[in-house]
């Protein structure tokens, strides 16, 4: 038997579950009031492998705003990791750079003038074919911007988790697929990525200030997460293995371990639960 129970992780500012069902609103369970409002009408989801319930995004109009506040925003230099559960249909309708969550102010083309952070579906950069999915940096030029793209096919009708990670003070960009690190980005300089726009998902403010559908995602999303600090690899592994609601009772940092399954962080190093993985005797976890 597994136990399991809800336990707070540091740094959580949004936990949008999209359980409701149904109704316009979604709550946050982060307790810092961060309810989003569904805009055009998306399909609340129910029996599609991700219970109780989760949203659908028909890529034209839907989205879901959730208001800015000031600790949404982590300037240049602040740790903050944002994940989500995704599941795009076969054949889904795509272009450069759809967007499935997002903080992300801009007035023209996402490239050259955004200011934010977001999860695509896909980004070519090249004015080619868009493939795969990638998280973004933007700092509101065109000098400044952060990537890891990746060519993994996201489109196959099944349920990923996805994660970026930023950390490192602002020089370090990771992003997981299904709990693993599927690739990273040094940055040589930081990004700021505060912004005054809106959290959304299924679109981008790029979208919705120019009217155009060219970053809004078709796809179903559930099990957004958002925290002001770069979760270890260990708790995006076990938020990719279990439900959204709950986490596997574990050992805090700096108990005694045997295994990494012991520890609530998911990282035994040198005995110890850790909330990082040293590279030599962890000391200072």
């Amino acid at each position: 038997d597994i136990t399991v129970s809800i336990i707070p992780t540091a740094g959580l500012v949004g936990h949008w579950p999209l359980s409701e069902g149904s109704g316009g609103t979604t709550a946050d369970l982060s307790g810092l009031g961060g309810t989003g409002t569904l805009v055009d009408s998306p399909t609340w989801q129910a029996g599609d492998g991700r219970p109780p319930s989760s949203i659908y995004f028909d890529g034209i109009d839907d989205r879901v705003d959730v208001a800015d506040r000031p600790d949404l925003n982590f300037g240049a230099t602040g740790d903050f990791t944002f994940e989500a559960w995704i599941r795009i249909p076969v054949g889904a309708a795509r272009a450069d750079g759809d967007t499935l969550v997002s903080k992300l102010a801009c007035d023209g083309p996402c490239g050259a003038s955004a200011q934010g952070w977001r999860i695509h579906d896909n980004r070519d950069g090249g004015g080619g074919t868009p493939v795969g999915w990638g998280c973004g940096l933007y700092d509101g030029s065109a000098s400044l911007v952060g990537m890891v793209r990746l060519s993994t096919e996201l489109r196959d009708d099944t349920w990923h988790h996805v994660a970026c990670v930023r950390s490192n003070s602002g020089t370090r960009l990771r992003a997981y697929l299904d709990g693993g690190l599927a690739g990273e980005a040094i940055l040589a300089t930081p990004i700021d990525v505060s912004s005054s726009a809106a959290l959304m998902l299924g679109s981008s403010a790029y979208s919705e200030g120019t009217g155009s559908t060219q970053q809004r995602a078709q796809a179903t999303i559930d099990g957004v997460r958002l925290y002001a600090s770069a979760l270890p690899a260990g708790v995006i592994t076990r938020h990719a293995a279990y439900p959204d609601e709950c986490e596997p009772v574990g050992a805090a940092n700096g108990s005694a371990c045997t295994s990494a399954s012991a520890c609530a962080s998911g990282i035994c190093i040198d005995g110890v639960c850790c909330d990082t993985a040293c590279g030599t005797a962890c000391m200072a976890c």
